[in-house]
């Protein structure tokens, strides 16, 4: 079994299943041409070794004739004779043969060489023939390994051909317009596989549900907020309405009145700006100013929640001198917001009770790093998920002031990346600001 162990897309998947296939038929072709190609060639040098064991007797009669009339000169002019005439290599006369017999082969790496004794001769005389036998790879047989290798790889390179144009069309279409039909922007179309369609529709259906479950999610949150919130508020102009007749007592009720105003109203349009925040583009107006001195004003927003739950925050490795362009106000409302969770998650653990904070600037990558990382219960195995809505570091909570705060760093040409605390063995979460 093939196994894939990088993440390929679909069609390297579908190209590579043809080229395997078409490779094992390319490979299975030259073996079956290698072996029928063997056979003959075995053949071929037992009809090449015959035909030259029959010359044999030929050169050995005519040269056992030269040697019985003593010409001088004569064997050696006939023999050079016969190689042209019989179309081989060498012929010589030795005193010795090469095996026992009167006649013999021997087959070496390149050259057959028959040994014959001469007829009609007292002493023991032999005639050698040496020939070259035919290569492997005559021309007759390289031409039918192309007969046999050619009309496969046409076949596949048509094959595929037709595969990028036919699951193009009906596979890989359908399955990129899938995020599109699932949305509702988009229809199955009427060619596209039943498969297909039908995974459509459950994603389309599952879609809603998710989209409905959010937004029902989100509403219950918000308004819940909302209502605490204004609570106050409305009892305060309650108990005001109460005391018409009395001014006193009136005036006392009207400053209770404010005071829950000047609190809770701000924390109400945060809570709207912060959902609305969710849904549309970040805008920023950067100026130079020094990260610092917004990471302690977002500790000290946060002072009081910290001290509630039991939680020392630490302010170390804070560099001087970090001065860089961003929006003080947006920035701030990230810090705020990771230092409120990292509190929030070390308060619903009993590892620790600590959030560390430092600021450094990373001369290599150009960029300013924020870390903040706490004693809390971590992050998931995939720590990119905080950033969907409905999840979040906290035991309970939405997700979206993460998602936020993201958006706000990416408007600054920045990235916010959550990790494991090595530091506290919670959650990480560091700021890259370009500098």
């Amino acid at each position: 079994m093939i196994t894939i162990n990088k993440s390929r897309s679909l069609k390297e998947l579908m190209a590579l299943s043809w080229l395997i296939s078409g490779g094992l038929a390319l490979l299975t072709c030259a073996l079956v041409f290698l072996g029928f190609s063997w056979m003959d060639y075995h053949n071929t040098k037992k009809r090449f070794e015959d035909d030259l064991l029959s010359k044999s007797e030929l050169v050995a009669r005519r040269v056992s004739s030269e040697l019985l009339l003593g010409t001088s000169g004569a064997v050696e002019s006939v023999s050079r004779g016969l190689e042209k005439e019989l179309g081989i290599k060498r012929i010589e006369v030795v005193g010795k043969a090469r095996c026992d017999k009167d006649i013999c082969s021997v087959l070496g790496p390149n050259r057959l060489i028959v040994s014959k004794k001469i007829p009609y001769f007292e002493k023991n005389q032999f005639v050698e023939l040496t020939s070259e036998p035919p290569p492997f790879f005559t021309a007759k047989r390289l031409l039918l390994f192309l007969i046999c290798v050619l009309p496969i790889a046409l076949v596949l390179g048509i094959a595929l051909a037709l595969q990028r144009s036919f699951i193009t069309k009906y596979v890989f279409g359908p399955i990129n317009s899938l995020v599109e039909t699932s949305t509702g922007a988009d229809l199955p179309r009427g060619h596209w596989p039943t498969e297909i369609k039908n995974i459509s529709e459950r994603l389309s259906s599952s879609f809603q549900e998710r989209e409905q479950s959010i937004y029902g999610q989100m509403a219950r949150g918000v308004i819940h907020d909302v209502r605490t919130l204004l609570h106050s508020v409305l009892s305060a102009s309650s108990l005001v309405a109460e005391q018409a007749d009395n001014p006193e007592k009136r005036k006392v009720r009207l400053e209770a009145l404010y005071k829950a105003s000047e609190v809770n109203l701000p924390k109400i349009n945060d809570l709207i700006n912060l959902t609305l925040d969710g849904s549309r583009e970040i805008t920023i107006t950067p100026k130079k100013a020094d990260v610092v001195e917004i990471l302690e004003s977002a500790i000290k927003t946060n002072e009081a929640l910290g001290q509630s739950k039991k939680v020392k925050i630490e302010l170390q490795d804070k560099a001087s001198g970090l001065v860089v362009e961003h929006d003080p106000i947006q920035m701030e409302r990230v810090f705020t917001n990771l230092i409120k969770n990292a509190i929030e998650s070390c308060a619903e653990t009993e590892k620790g009770r600590e959030v560390l904070i430092s600021a450094r600037k990373d001369v290599r990558a150009q960029s300013l790093i924020i870390s903040v990382d706490d004693a809390g219960q971590g992050l998931p195995l995939e720590p990119q998920s905080v950033f969907r809505l409905l999840k979040s570091t906290k035991l309970h909570g939405s997700g979206l002031g993460l998602i936020v705060s993201r958006k706000i760093v990416e408007a600054h040409g920045g990235k916010l990346v959550p990790s494991h605390s090595p530091l506290l063995g919670g959650a990480r979460f560091e700021v890259f600001l370009p500098c």
